[in-house]
């Protein structure tokens, strides 16, 4: 029998949120390591979801701005933008990225197999995060983990650039946009999982996928239409098992198991390239992407003004 773990106090739950303001989590997992109230890094995540979806369901009634968050003119304007140019920059370069491969198109409420944000391969990356309200996902840019800053900095992108006022609007079209994605991931990582017979999480006897629903996302919008099928190889991974990879890419590993069930598997992720590249959802996943970036520009060609205007 596995060791079964103690059930989180509330206060632990406390405790935890607190830590979040100021630590990562793997930081705060590491504090509670070897310690008798240890937990672990996913049940933090968890807690940092939990945290993220009360700190924006909650509203504030609107407070009367001060003397110093008022809005001005001129060079005492400038000044003020030099405080927050690190976050400006930051903004810029993450609606810059947003795309439909962003690694938010994964976080599904049931995929339990996802890996916490530290330990994530390089290659996929995010900018976004996602989490569930009033039963549907709500997005943000993660540079909004900022809170207190990113509020003032997009007040006083309000004040002087009308357009900075869409960006709530903008959001609720990015959401619109990640959910019409995930639709599409979460049937194919079921699909992978009902043909090949093999599940996304860690299975010694059988073998598990590990990335083959992502790679078969990622190929049909790469490869939309285009006829196009992917090349696989088979390298030993132990005396029994072996490694399922894309030609050309050793490091990205599809899957892992028996040698005829990589067999099989290879057949499946054809199949299922084939299938999603032709897909008419797939064609609306891209001409949305192409949609929610136009409508990013207006903000980027303001951050865009406002870095100009802060370099000496």
């Amino acid at each position: 029998m596995g060791i079964r773990r103690k059930k989180i106090s509330d206060s632990q739950k406390d405790k935890i949120k607190e830590l979040l303001d100021t630590q990562t989590p793997k930081e705060i997992y590491e504090s509670y390591r070897g310690t008798r109230s240890q937990i672990s890094l996913s049940e933090i995540y968890k807690i940092r979801r939990e945290k993220l979806g009360e700190s924006k369901a909650a509203t504030s009634p609107p407070m009367q701005q001060s003397a110093e968050s008022q809005p001005v003119k001129g060079l005492q304007r400038l000044l003020i933008s030099q405080d927050f140019i690190d976050l400006a920059a930051e903004f810029k370069r993450q609606l810059l990225l947003v795309n439909a491969k962003d690694y938010a198109v994964w976080l599904l409420p049931d995929a339990t197999w996802l890996s916490p944000e530290e330990e994530r391969p390089k290659e996929f990356s995010s900018v976004l995060d996602v989490y569930p309200y009033r039963g549907k996902p709500k997005v943000d840019l993660q540079v909004e983990r900022d809170k207190n800053r990113f509020l003032l900095l997009l007040e006083g992108l309000k004040s002087r650039y009308p357009e900075s006022a869409r960006f709530e609007a903008w959001k609720e079209r990015l959401a619109d946009f990640i959910s019409e994605c995930q639709k599409v991931t979460r049937e194919i990582w079921l699909e992978a999982e009902r043909r090949t017979g093999l599940k996304m999480v860690f299975d010694f006897r059988e073998g598990h996928l590990i990335h083959v629903p992502l790679f078969v996302y990622e190929f049909a919008l790469d490869y939309y239409g285009s006829g196009e099928l992917p090349a696989f190889e088979l390298t030993p991974y132990d005396a029994y098992n072996y490694l399922l990879i894309p030609r050309g890419r050793p490091g990205f590993q599809l899957a892992i198991g028996l040698f005829h069930r990589m067999q099989a598997c290879i057949e499946v992720t054809l199949y299922l390239c084939q299938q999603y590249a032709q897909d008419e959802r797939i064609g609306r996943i891209l001409s949305s992407q192409a949609e929610v970036q136009k409508q990013a520009e207006p903000f980027v060609r303001v951050l865009t003004d406002i870095l100009r205007q802060a370099v000496p």
